[in-house]
């Protein structure tokens, strides 16, 4: 059998990533090593990228919007100067944001570390005397006899543990601990210039982009790969969005119902709240424990009540809100929301609940536009086959059509 060139390199092809693949899974642990390095130095760089595509939002809406008629008669400076003023107008608002956050939580957490060091040895005590009831009842023993902890013990024995370490280990572990801590400081701040200079030749860079992709592949599969990342940069910018309008939604909820039932700790409790609602879905219980916590120190009534109130809450975000806000900002429906957290997290955890939606939004996408052709090619009517009834109402699960 005759085989020409190409057949030729798709065998040769194919033969070696089959032996690629051996070697890697052969090797695996020395893969990873290397990969865990290559991170490593490519750090700072994600970290950029990842700074540049949050603050690309509030940018946008300061130059589209914000200053929409200064775009239009602003003249020559307003175009120069345009972008300093809005990139800096962005930064000032991510630094505001997180000022204002630590403002309202310092103080209140302070507060309630106090509380608990106050409290502490009431609770003990109590403790103690329901641990030493309970032996009592069942034991037979007297009051004078009954069990008592002895805390002071119980931390000379802490004490005697730490001190009994080896000191050269305890350095070694302080200085990887301050090593690891200066280091990702520094990723931090070098990332963050990484995106100023990303989002300040932003264009620039998309057109450098759009050359090489055209310079390496086909026409078609260029056009189709740039269409890819347009629709995920859609989705991703939506699912922030929708993501940080939900949490704002949850906190302003919580610090409404703490309000109403007189709780303490209301400004950094919602706040909290909101933060751990950024994970899809189940992220609000991670509060809900620590909250819960800070509030028992007050009042366990209260604590009760406080988690009743977040489980109702919840139940309304995740029914609700959250495949409403969310998934009508990405254009993915309620159903889909749920099923993509819920698989994401089962995987991937934390990490995969907070990217599962945008991920699963984009291959929607996709899918519907590939159903799309495909229906075209046998002179179907997509459109058609989304109403459910002769009035012209469409299927929920296509939301956007």
């Amino acid at each position: 059998m005759n085989l020409d060139k190409k057949t030729t390199f798709k065998i040769l092809l194919i033969i070696f990533s089959a032996i690629l693949f051996l070697v890697v899974i052969s090797n695996i642990s020395v893969v990873l090593q290397y990969a865990e390095k290559i991170l490593a130095v490519l750090s700072p760089i994600i970290i950029g990228l990842c700074f540049a595509f949050i603050l690309n939002l509030p940018l946008k809406l300061f130059e589209n919007r914000c200053f929409a008629r200064l775009n239009k008669k602003g003249g020559k400076k307003w175009l120069r100067a345009k972008r300093p003023v809005c990139l800096l107008l962005s930064v000032l608002l991510l630094f505001a944001i997180i000022a204002l956050l630590l403002v309202i939580i310092i103080p209140q957490f302070l507060e309630a570390l106090e509380n608990f060091a106050v409290s502490l040895p009431g609770y003990m005590d109590a403790l103690d005397e329901k641990l030493s009831d309970v032996i009592t009842k069942f034991t037979g023993k007297t009051d004078e006899e009954r069990f008592r902890i002895n805390w002071e013990n119980i931390s000379a024995m802490l004490i005697k543990f730490v001190h009994s370490t080896d000191t050269d280990n305890a350095m070694e572990m302080t200085m990887d601990i301050i090593s690891g801590t200066v280091k990702s400081i520094f990723n931090i701040i070098l990332g963050f210039v990484i995106s100023i200079y990303v989002l300040a030749s932003k264009e620039k860079l998309a057109a450098q982009f759009k050359k090489l992709l055209y310079s390496l592949f086909k026409k078609e599969k260029a056009e189709s790969f740039i269409s890819v990342l347009s629709i995920s940069n859609y989705s991703f910018s939506r699912f922030i969005v929708g993501q940080c309008t939900e949490a704002v939604l949850i906190g302003t909820l919580c610090g409404i119902g703490m309000i109403i039932f007189g709780m303490p700790y209301v400004p950094i409790v919602s706040c909290l709240i909101a933060i751990t609602a950024l994970i899809p879905v189940f992220g609000a219980f991670i509060g809900t424990a620590i909250g819960a916590f800070m509030i028992l120190l007050v009042s366990p009534v209260k604590a009760i009540w406080f988690v009743v109130y977040i489980i109702i809450l919840q139940q309304l975000e995740t029914n609700i809100i959250y495949p409403k806000v969310v998934g009508k900002s990405v254009g993915l429906p309620g159903l889909w929301v749920l099923l993509s957290v819920t698989i994401g997290g089962g995987f991937f955890g934390a990490f995969g609940m907070l990217v599962s939606v945008p991920i699963c939004s984009v291959l929607y996408t996709l899918i519907r536009a590939w159903v799309k052709r495909r229906l075209q090619t046998k002179n179907i009517d997509y459109d058609t086959l989304t109403r459910t009834d002769n009035s012209g109402s469409k299927d929920e699960t296509n939301p956007q059509d």
